[in-house]
């Protein structure tokens, strides 16, 4: 009995300390825990004041500013060029360093503040939320919103979502994913296949009704978002994220009948809108560097990379005309 014991509690402490070495391992060179806090108007956001480390596309270390954003802390003096971004996650720029991303790089500009308002999965239909948040904080002289194809085609209502605080299963468990880097790396790895699992087992007798592939861009949708966001007196500019494939000889843009409406619809209203493709063809062209994607994931597609930075910096500048 008492070598059972003992057996019994090795085991125990191999299994303690082979979990506590993997926190580690994974806390310093994966992700780091999953410390978000619940917004009723924008969701899971990233709580102030905390590091974040993500390595699953390309490569950031930052710590988020007071209001959980991806940004230095906010000037008590601010300039008088105020510049503020709304976008999802091509804007917030988990995948590069932050004095890497197009945001950071703008805010070097003379008299210039940029304010990163990026949020991963944000649906455009809260950019007004976004607006209404920040407006008192940067008061800005200058809205950019950026707008990529998932945007473009998954756009199904102009009303912004109301988010309900976590229960059950997912608000125990938001603790956990809160304090342990291991548990918020096999969340993310095994997430899809434990829904997935889930879905067949609950729904194995039900038929569901089949829903169409795409919602398609609904321009009575980006009119009445666009129009709210105008009626706040701040000049705004439309950014059409780029949609680009390479191939060996050279890269080739894709453009959505999607992204042709969202233009005719800004335009209508005189809103200023610039389509990026072109300049990031060109800059492959140039320099036979990608700007979309990483090598640990996938190099020519995904989030800008680093040089899709730089080119996007030079984008918005040259349409604000802004100096260094």
């Amino acid at each position: 009995m008492l070598v059972k014991r003992k057996v019994s509690w090795s085991l125990f402490y191999g299994l303690l300390f082979s979990l506590l070495l993997w926190e580690v391992i994974v806390r310093l060179t994966v992700v780091s825990p999953a410390a978000v806090i619940h917004d009723p108007e924008l969701g899971a956001i990233k709580a102030p004041g905390v590091e974040v480390l993500r390595t699953y596309e390309g490569f950031s270390r930052y710590i988020t500013d007071a209001y959980g954003f991806n940004n230095d802390e906010i000037p008590k003096q601010l300039s008088a060029r105020r510049i503020l971004l709304i976008g999802d996650s091509f804007v917030e720029a988990e995948q590069v360093q932050r004095s890497e991303n197009f945001a950071y790089r703008l805010n070097q500009y003379n008299n210039t503040f940029v304010y990163n308002a990026g949020l991963s999965g944000a649906d455009p239909s809260i950019f007004p939320v976004i607006l209404q948040r920040f407006q008192p904080v940067v008061q800005p002289t200058q809205l950019v919103i950026f707008v990529n194809s998932g945007d473009l085609m998954a756009l199904s209502s102009d009303q912004p979502p109301r988010y309900e605080a976590l229960s059950g299963l997912k608000k125990w468990l938001q603790p956990v994913f809160a304090s342990s880097a291991l548990m918020t790396h096999l969340n993310w790895k095994y997430k899809p296949e434990v829904e997935a699992w889930l879905h067949t087992l609950i729904s194995s007798n039900k038929v569901e009704a089949s829903r169409p592939a795409s919602l398609g861009l609904k321009s009575s949708y980006w009119h009445n978002i666009l129009v709210h966001l105008k009626s706040k007196g701040i000049p705004i500019l439309v950014v059409v994220m780029p949609s680009i494939t390479y191939q060996a000889g050279g890269a080739e843009a894709i453009i959505s009948p999607a992204s042709i409406a969202l233009v005719e619809v800004a335009r209508g209203l005189n809103i200023d809108v610039i389509r990026t493709e072109e300049e990031f063809v060109r800059n492959y062209e140039q320099t036979k560097c990608v700007s979309l994607g990483f090598s640990n994931s996938h190099l020519g597609r995904g989030h800008l990379n680093a040089n899709g930075h730089k080119v996007m910096e030079k984008i918005i500048a040259k349409q604000l005309g802004m100096l260094r």
